[in-house]
Parts: C-alpha cells; structure tokens; sequence
C-alpha cells in the first residue's frame, strides 16, 4: 500500500464570478482510485451599489443629478422626454469615484433618467414644472 505523506497546498483563481453564492469542493483521488470530497467552501460576492440621487423631484426649471461610488466603472447618463427622445446625454463618465450635474430644462413635462453604471441600467422618472 501506497502512502504519501507530504503536504501539497493548491490554489484556483475563479475570474469569471459575478454578485452571488459560489460553492467550491476539492476532490481527492487517492493512488488506488479512492476517492473522498473536501468540505464546501462558500463564497458570497457583493456588489456596491451606487447611490443616485436626483432632486428636487418635481423640479422647477432644474434638477441636480448625482452619482455616488461608482469606482472602476463606466457610467452613461441620459435624460428623455416622454416621447422617447433624447434631450441631454453626458459623455462617459469613468476613473471617478463619484460623478453630479446640473441640468437646465427648456420645457416642463415628465422626463426620463437612464443611468448606466457598469451593465447596469436603471430608469428614474423626473418631474419638471415651469421649464424655461
């Protein structure tokens, strides 16, 4: 019978992970084909969420658009009106930990703001009373 007594450490980088619950295992197969699993090693990922704000909501005239921990990813902003047509787009936003803007509206009306930070898009409805 074969027995081998050093110890040998491994290591695995896993780069395609996302947000979320990994689960890892080692699989031992001994020199005559036994074999025995390792205990499971849990892995929680968290993504920091960035904080947006737009006020005031509703707006009069103008409304101040700011984005909070936003480190190591590219942000897109764009502002629609209700019929679907672009009215103000920032240019790429990136190397910044946060990002804010002041935007002056031309006329009143419910408008759209799509806010792209890294894959993620979310949509935030504006109010804008009195335009100028």
């Amino acid at each position: 019978m074969n027995y081998y007594d050093n110890i040998t450490n491994y290591d695995f980088v896993d780069s395609d992970v996302f947000t979320g619950t990994y689960y890892y295992r080692l699989k031992q197969i001994d020199f005559d084909g036994d074999f025995s699993y390792s205990n499971v090693a849990t892995l929680e990922l968290f993504e920091e969420t960035p904080r947006i704000d737009i006020y005031p909501n509703p707006a009069i005239s103008n409304a101040e658009i700011k984005i909070k921990d936003i480190s190591g990813k590219k942000v897109k902003v764009e502002v629609f009106n209700h019929l679907g047509v672009s009215v103000w787009e920032s240019k790429l936003i990136q190397d910044a930990s946060e990002w804010e803007k002041r935007i002056l509206f031309k006329k009143q009306g419910v408008f759209f703001v799509l806010i792209q930070v890294g894959a993620e898009v979310t949509s935030h409805k504006l109010v804008v009373l009195n335009g100028n």
